[in-house]
């Protein structure tokens, strides 16, 4: 029989310790297992995404051809357009309200010219020049009315042409030059 021997322990190493290249065939292992099934999920998923491309696109092609959906697509595109336009016009609009020269600035400037006896039938305005037609009750009036407007900074000249006479009132026609940069009326 044996004796018990209370040091063997101590004495006979056990072979429980792993070698180094088991661990190491292990590990790789595991990473293979890994990688394959990685793959294969990603495999999985891109043809669960493929037939619901295809889905889509069947069904793209059904709504194409509804004529609802057609002319809300042109409708879209229609606005679209007229937004851009719209844009185009807003841009336009600035553009011709910083180059207005006569304004109704102006207008009123040649408002508060105009004595009590005048009466105005018609203004012409173009870019440079401004053509008056009234009836006034006196010459007076006439040249008073003349007078203010020639007092205007505005203005570069003004002229009466023609006065005709009759029977209750004078007609008379105005003529005025509007300076270069200024026709824009004053700020008061």
């Amino acid at each position: 029989m044996k004796d018990i021997n209370f040091f063997s322990s101590y004495i006979y190493k056990k072979d429980i310790v792993l070698k180094k290249h088991r661990i190491f065939y292990c590990f790789i292992g595991i990473f293979i297992i890994g990688i394959i099934c990685y793959g294969s999920l990603n495999i999985i998923k891109i043809k669960k995404l493929s037939n619901e491309v295809e889905e889509l696109k069947k069904h793209y092609n059904l709504l194409n051809k509804d004529d609802k959906v057609n002319g809300i697509i042109n409708m879209e595109e229609n606005i679209k357009l007229l937004t851009e336009n719209k844009e185009l016009l807003n841009m336009l609009e600035r553009y011709i309200d910083n180059q207005d020269f006569i304004n109704e600035l102006l207008l009123e400037d040649i408002k508060l010219c105009i004595p009590e006896n005048i009466f105005l039938d018609s203004i012409l305005i173009n870019i440079d020049s401004i053509r008056i037609e009234g009836k006034a009750k006196d010459k007076e009036s006439i040249s008073q009315f003349q007078y203010e407007l020639s007092q205007n900074e505005c203005f570069k000249r003004v002229f009466i042409p023609e006065i005709i006479i009759g029977d209750e009132y004078f007609t008379f026609y105005i003529d005025i030059r509007i300076e270069e940069g200024k026709a824009f009326g004053t700020d008061d």
